[in-house]
């Protein structure tokens, strides 16, 4: 046939309406000269070619999912709309696996703003829905050099992050405590996850505990917290806080959170079978203020109408609140580290960038954005500040054993403290990982200043020993930070040390006994 027909609805083209032939002149995919339709070689009854309706209803269709796959990638449909769990097949460029603290949201907002200093585009964040329910799993999509990548988080658990490390289901493990020493043994074919290629302190967090505003507690020991979640306390008159018994809220055993919680506080000993659990660090939060005899505990970042009582760690210590500055000197007694991990050598390029990009300024401001405590260190410009250990009365101090009792209260009166306590290894000299990355953002932030700076490091060593000997080793800690700041090109250092004195943890065990070993760096 030579001629063909106008395949648009009839009302819209008058060659259509009127079944004009028209000539195809052996063109392949020939249009209707007056509205641009192709042109069907037969008329059906109403004057145009049925197949064309088959088409074009199959590229309706078409164009509707490329349109709502581009709007899901934008993050325009709602997550509610994804009722898909994250295919065994999927192809990510980087996944990362382990706790729910790091992963709920801080580690999305990690990797969105890193893609956007890399220019991708059509950044979208969606959490997975399996059987109609929000799971722990998020896929981060995003167009990067004009290709589409995709980005996989599962939050399950801290646990998890070095069980899919070792099965090279993850690239990057995600934990809210340290490592255990046989997941160390575990994964030593991927190098020491305690070295510094490996271990990565990301972010600083406080395990708040928490009551009803109504509650007259303001403070707390971590003995008397651990007679009411793992002992025999289940009265508020024991605390010398009312009458009734107490309710107690935690998180689920899977979690970062409980198992740093249970560490810190209970050890090996089991929670109290009446505690509730909730999946849900927000949940918990708001059942605790509503409970007039409850307590719980959570994330810092999650406490929001409940009270968050202070914690003193041991009869020397003082009951820290927790507050940004304590847990950033991790004087807090609950505060902990979230870390991430990697192999040492990863054979994946995305996990150096990624990582030296969460531990820059730019992504520490994601880390204090999202409402964790980032690892920055910032010149105070006033000094008249709280004094961290108010109550302690330093100057006074019938504990303090050296003769130099005052030095250390002229020191806070005169100079300003940049809240980065140096610490070290267990049973060593050497500066840990978080150390090291301390040791430039200390140089970062005294460089470009133009008037000089005087720099005082001050050192402090646990109770074990003699005094002098305690003396002796805290001048030498003070000595080796004071070497590792020289060598970065820092001078006008004068060290201090006061031995055992001011601790701000328990001496008798040995977790409280590495707190107390630190080196603490003030300037003028």
């Amino acid at each position: 046939m030579n001629s063909g027909f106008c395949s648009n609805i009839p009302e819209n083209c008058t060659k259509a309406k009127d079944r004009t032939p028209i000539p195809l002149l052996g063109v392949v995919g020939a249009q209707c000269p007056e509205c641009s339709s192709p042109l069907t070689t037969q008329r059906g009854a109403s004057g145009f070619d049925s197949k064309w309706i088959v088409l074009g209803v199959a590229g309706l269709l078409l164009v509707g999912w490329g349109v709502w796959h581009l709007l899901k990638l934008s993050g325009v449909i709602s997550q509610d709309d994804i009722d898909v769990g994250i295919k065994s097949d999927t192809k990510f460029l980087l996944r990362m696996s382990g706790s729910n603290t790091i992963g709920a949201k801080l580690a999305p907002e990690l990797m969105k703003s890193w893609l956007q200093s890399m220019g991708a585009s059509d950044i979208g964040v969606n959490q997975i829905k399996v059987d109609g329910k929000f799971v722990p799993e998020t896929v981060v999509s995003a167009s990067l050099n004009k290709q589409q990548v995709q980005f996989e988080i599962r939050a399950h658990g801290s646990g998890e992050a070095f069980k899919h490390l070792k099965e090279k289901s993850a690239d990057i493990g995600m934990s809210s405590r340290e490592v255990k020493t046989e997941e160390i043994a575990s994964l030593a074919a991927l190098g020491n996850m305690k070295g510094r290629a490996s271990e990565h302190v990301l972010a600083l967090d406080g395990i708040a505990v928490i009551v009803a505003p109504s509650n007259p507690l303001a403070s707390i020991g971590k003995q008397e917290l651990m007679g009411v979640f793992c002992g025999k306390t289940d009265n508020w008159e024991h605390l010398n806080a009312g009458h009734g018994g107490i309710n107690v809220y935690v998180r689920p055993n899977n979690s970062g959170t409980f198992d740093t919680f249970k560490h810190l506080v209970c050890g090996s000993k089991p929670l109290v079978a009446s505690a509730k659990a909730v999946e849900d660090s927000a949940e918990l939060e708001a059942a605790v203020a509503r409970d007039p005899a409850g307590i719980g505990f959570i994330g810092l970042p999650y406490v929001k109408t409940a009270k968050a009582l202070a914690v003193s760690d041991g009869s020397e210590s003082v009951a820290f609140a927790p507050t940004t500055l304590t847990i950033k000197k991790e004087y807090y007694a609950l505060s902990r580290r979230l870390f991430f991990y990697t192999p040492a050598n990863s054979e994946n390029p995305y996990v150096n960038q990624f990582i030296n990009y969460a531990l820059s300024p730019a992504g520490q401001s994601v880390v204090r954005s999202v409402g964790f405590v980032d690892l920055s260190v910032v010149v105070p410009e006033d000094i008249k500040k709280p004094d961290l250990l108010a109550g302690s009365s330093c100057k006074l101090s019938n504990n303090w054993r050296g003769e130099d009792r005052n030095k250390y209260c002229d020191i806070k009166a005169t100079m300003k403290d940049l809240a980065v306590p140096f610490r070290f290894n267990t049973g060593s000299s050497e500066l840990d990982n978080r150390a090291w990355q301390d040791l430039k953002r200390v140089l970062d932030a005294l460089a470009g200043r133009n008037e000089p700076r005087q720099i005082q490091l001050v050192g402090f060593a646990d109770a074990q020993g003699s005094y002098a000997a305690n003396v002796g080793l805290s001048v030498d800690r003070a000595l080796a930070v004071k070497d590792a700041l020289r060598t970065l090109g820092l001078s006008n250092i004068e060290i201090v040390g006061f031995g055992q004195e001011l601790p701000v943890r328990d001496n008798s065990n040995a977790e409280g006994r590495e707190q107390n070993r630190r080196v603490e760096v003030w300037v003028k």
